[in-house]
């Protein structure tokens, strides 16, 4: 029976140093592995995410998909007796002269 006594201060023994390695490894845990433990080297070559804002002109753009499609609608009709042929359409409040083919 005299193993019983060894063999528990043994066990004892190897269970604080365990422990304390545990603890020593949760305290240096910072300073051994910094990018795991969410802090930044100072030499990290990580782009800052940090930004100042200021004040000033805000710029949107918006990209759709989709179409687009008129109030109203023009049906161009060529009412003549004879055979025509549509050769410019002119503009809107476009000004024409006299003689200018339309």
């Amino acid at each position: 029976m005299k193993n019983g006594p060894k063999k528990r201060k043994l066990i004892l023994l190897a269970l604080t140093v365990l422990v304390l390695a545990a603890v020593a490894g949760f305290v240096f845990r910072p300073r051994l592995f910094p990018e795991k433990s969410g802090e930044q080297q100072s030499d990290s070559k990580a782009p800052d995410r940090i930004y100042t804002a200021k004040k000033g002109e805000l710029i949107l753009g918006v990209m759709l998909t989709g179409s687009v499609n008129a109030k109203t609608k023009h049906k161009l009709a060529m009412e003549a007796p004879w055979g025509t042929k549509l050769v410019k359409v002119v503009d809107e409040n476009k000004e024409v002269k006299a003689g200018e083919i339309v």
